[in-house]
């Protein structure tokens, strides 16, 4: 929350973990909507992204 607090000019921590905590959004239909505007900019359904975190030293 520290880093989101950072980068959004304006942003308050303490309403941003209630937020995060108490929201009444489910998450289902807001990842759904995510998905469908990611496979729409990928190509469509029969785009694949893959995410490979081997990368990233711990």
């Amino acid at each position: 929350m520290e880093r989101m607090e950072e980068a959004v000019e304006g942003a308050d921590y303490e309403g941003l973990q209630h937020f995060m905590t108490d929201s009444p959004w489910q998450a289902g239909p807001v990842m759904d909507h995510v998905a469908l505007d990611v496979s729409s900019l990928l190509g469509g359904p029969q785009c694949l992204a893959y995410v490979d975190e081997t990368g990233i030293s711990k």
